[in-house]
């Protein structure tokens, strides 16, 4: 990978991030929602999935180094995530 491409590949490693940091904030705030109002979070629910849906068929259209950048920032978002849970 030529250092173009990284640079090329960076914003979309943002934008990747940005919909798995709303995609896990919404899966919690489902979780939380699943004990007193189910109608609450099955609105998170599809709202999470069309954040996710469309991020990504937004992103596809720019080619495949953006569409792994994306999925990749998605990836460290769940582990920031994660990570964020197992100490709280």
């Amino acid at each position: 990978m030529t250092i173009s491409q990284v640079i090329t590949a960076l914003p979309w490693l943002f934008v990747g991030a940005a919909i798995g940091t709303a995609y896990f904030h919404l899966l919690g705030r489902s979780v939380a929602a699943m004990g007193s109002d189910w109608q609450r979070a099955i609105g998170f629910l599809l709202l999470r999935i069309v954040i996710a849906v469309t991020g990504f068929a937004v992103v596809v259209h720019y080619g495949t180094l953006p569409l792994i950048a994306a999925l990749l920032g998605l990836l460290l978002a769940r582990t920031i995530m994660i990570r964020r849970v197992r100490r709280a």
